[in-house]
């Protein structure tokens, strides 16, 4: 977003049209909130029974517009660490789906420059109504699963003897019973919409730039909405489509 703002005609001469200003409006994350819990006394996973890479699994609520992100006993510090050693320690993170809004926006700060005289970018953008409601509808629906499972959701530090480090762990995003700002989950979507109708859209349903056809847009901002899942490899498969079908038209 930063180098579309940077090539805008109202920065140099024949430069990019953004005749409606959309470039940088409507920024989005995902809306994450995460909880530990412990499951009753349980034997150590078999080896070779993980379900992914990472071990981990995703229940989808598709229809609310979020997913949960869990898994049971992936980290099993030694027993002198946990408050109880027969407990089978799970995590579940919440990721919501985060409507575009015009004031959640990256645009140039012209009173700071970098090391080559050019304008930083500038991001504003902060959770609203809608995402606390969606992450309420998250620690729900948490309660319900860990409850189902005969467990009990508990601050980090009900469940390890951390020492010295309590305190920062407890304090930081990840640790902190509060929802993560912005940013933190580095999903960052938004800013440079595809569509039909280029009086709400930046970019055409093939990524070309409305007022610069050969030019293609394919990362994360090219994002009309955010969905709730992890954008890699939405973006990877967009970025596919967008060359195959430059290649077509030549």
């Amino acid at each position: 977003l930063r180098l579309l703002l940077l090539s805008r005609d109202d920065r140099c001469s024949k430069g990019l049209i953004d005749p409606h200003g959309l470039i940088g409006l409507g920024l989005m994350d995902h809306v994450s909130v995460a909880r530990f819990f412990a499951l009753p006394a349980q034997a150590p996973a078999p080896l070779g029974t993980g379900l992914s890479g990472a071990e981990s699994a995703f229940i989808p609520n598709t229809g609310e517009g979020y997913g949960l992100w869990c898994g049971v006993q992936r980290f099993d510090p030694p027993a002198l660490l946990r408050r109880d050693p027969k407990a089978a320690i799970g995590f579940l993170i919440g990721h919501g789906e985060v409507q575009p809004n015009p004031s959640n926006r990256v645009c140039l700060d012209h009173g700071r420059c970098d090391a080559w005289g050019l304008p930083v970018a500038h991001i504003a953008m902060a959770w609203g109504m809608a995402e606390q409601t969606l992450v309420n509808l998250m620690l729900s629906r948490m309660q319900t699963v860990v409850q189902a499972a005969g467990g009990e959701i508990k601050p980090i530090e009900d469940l390890f003897r951390l020492a010295l480090i309590e305190p920062w762990l407890t304090a930081s995003a990840a640790g902190s019973q509060a929802v993560p700002p912005p940013g933190y989950y580095i999903h960052e979507l938004g800013g440079a919409p595809m569509g039909d109708n280029p009086e709400r859209s930046v970019l055409d349903r093939w990524n070309r730039f409305h007022t610069c056809s050969n030019l293609l847009v394919t990362d994360g901002s090219c994002w009309p909405r955010s969905g709730w899942q992890s954008p890699t490899l939405t973006s990877m498969a967009l970025t596919r489509r967008a060359c195959l079908a430059a290649i077509s038209r030549q």
